[in-house]
């Protein structure tokens, strides 16, 4: 995975296919017995956020972090996944990330790496941003952290705002999407391809053409938020 990564304490992925000509829902989930699964999710919305006090792409990312949770927050029958965003005073750096984030303390923290110090030093270079969700053995997520690198600006390459739409999906519960890769359509069974407009945000690479077409939810990621969050 080049740019968009998840982590979990346990971590197994599963895809669900809908209608292999048209678009696959996924979640990620941990085997619970034989046939069974336990899915990872929040044990309620919506979600309070602690965001940076730093910038991101050299302006305040908090605006960016409001236009995210405003695009999943607009999925219909479902409810709202963000609730307050408080601003932390500090910045956090590469010098304090450890004393100022946890993974245990329910806070759920959003980090502007700005000088991408925190994610070369956790996984190289190169990562546009992750979602970290802390689930315990009943796959309920307790905790989250999503760092977004602020030292790679937006640009139809890499686009900070779809980055935290796509991460903001994973801390819900979603995985990656094979929709939108390579034409597999002349293997049976294999998916239609997908024009770059209607590739899911869960696409794990930088969308074609141009990132930004990241920022907003297509049928998969809608299909998947459902599965988990719906009535």
């Amino acid at each position: 995975m080049k740019n968009k990564i998840f982590l979990s304490l346990v971590v197994l992925f599963s895809i669900f296919i809908a209608n292999q000509h048209s678009y696959s829902y996924h979640v990620l989930n941990q085997p619970s017995g034989a046939s069974n699964f336990v899915f990872f999710n929040l044990p309620s919305m919506p979600v309070d956020f602690r965001v940076d006090g730093g910038t991101l792409g050299g302006g305040n990312g908090l605006t960016v972090v409001e236009s995210a949770c405003a695009e999943w927050d607009g999925l219909e029958n479902i409810g709202n996944f963000c609730g307050t965003l408080t601003q932390n005073p500090t910045d956090i750096t590469f010098a304090n990330y450890n004393t100022q984030v946890s993974t245990i303390d329910g806070i759920n923290d959003i980090v502007f790496d700005e000088d991408g110090a925190i994610l070369n030093d956790l996984f190289g270079p190169g990562i546009l941003g992750i979602g970290l969700a802390v689930t315990n053995a009943a796959g309920t997520i307790t905790d989250i952290t999503i760092i977004i690198n602020g030292s790679i600006p937006s640009s139809p390459n890499a686009d900070l705002l779809a980055t935290t739409v796509h991460e903001m999906g994973h801390v819900w519960g979603l995985a990656h999407t094979p929709i939108g890769g390579i034409n597999t359509a002349e293997i049976p069974g294999g998916l239609d391809p997908v024009e770059p407009v209607g590739i899911p945000t869960m696409y794990p690479f930088n969308l074609p053409i141009d990132d930004a077409l990241g920022r907003s939810l297509e049928t998969d990621d809608f299909a998947s938020a459902l599965l988990l969050y719906g009535p």
